[in-house]
């Protein structure tokens, strides 16, 4: 619908309001000085707007305004004019709407996948969360990230991860469903033994930690 609006309408405007001029024009010409341009003519309004519609598409552009410009040669000013309208401004408006459609499509597919990601999510999260208390304790995730990162056996990366998307409620560390949503953000995470100067830095472990994870990386001293 967009694209007939923005478009086709348009087009179909262009194409009768000058298929009226070239029939006006080149329609009733003598027969001596009537254009040899083949199947193309402009005798009625229907050839007339056929013959535009190829002549915007650039198909036919050299027989026909050579032909014209022999008869008058202002009437190259006549077919650019044409082709300016058709052929770059409404083309470019067909291309601008096609692409809004596009984006549209993708963000609906992106949507799509994330709530059928959510969904999984919470299905896992489900199963984890046996004792139906509606968290994650540290002894279950780390269970859990064995099984996700097996080629990571470190406990501490583990632990690190826990921290980051962990809640913290009368002294008691877990993970809810909400924050359990963006596991999936740190199963390929990577971690990279440094010495860092947190004093120079002014960061404490907490926030050192905190900058690095939203670089993709996690770091921690060696």
């Amino acid at each position: 619908e967009d694209l007939l609006n923005s478009f086709a309408l348009p087009m179909l405007g262009v194409l009768a309001f000058f298929g009226v001029l070239c029939v006006r024009i080149y329609g009733d010409l003598p027969a001596g000085l009537s254009m040899d341009i083949g199947e193309n003519g402009f005798e009625t309004l229907g050839e007339s707007m056929r013959t535009l519609f190829l002549l915007s598409t650039l198909d036919n552009f050299a027989p026909v305004v050579t032909e014209a410009y022999i008869l008058h040669a202002s009437s190259l000013l006549f077919f650019l004019v044409f082709i300016t309208f058709a052929c770059f401004f409404l083309m470019s408006v067909a291309l601008g709407v096609i692409f809004d459609l596009y984006i549209e499509d993708h963000k609906e597919c992106v949507s799509t996948e994330a709530k059928k990601e959510a969904k999984s999510l919470d299905k896992a999260f489900k199963v984890l969360d046996f004792r139906q208390q509606g968290r994650i304790d540290w002894r279950d995730f780390k269970e859990m990230m064995v099984h996700l990162r097996p080629l990571d056996i470190d406990e501490k990366h583990s632990f690190m991860i826990f921290r980051e998307i962990a809640h913290e409620d009368q002294g008691e560390v877990f993970v809810d469903k909400a924050s359990f949503r963006v596991i999936e953000e740190f199963i390929t995470v990577r971690f990279i033994n440094v010495v860092d100067d947190r004093k120079t830095a002014n960061l404490d472990g907490d926030s050192c930690a905190r900058l690095v994870v939203e670089r993709g990386l996690i770091l921690f001293d060696a």
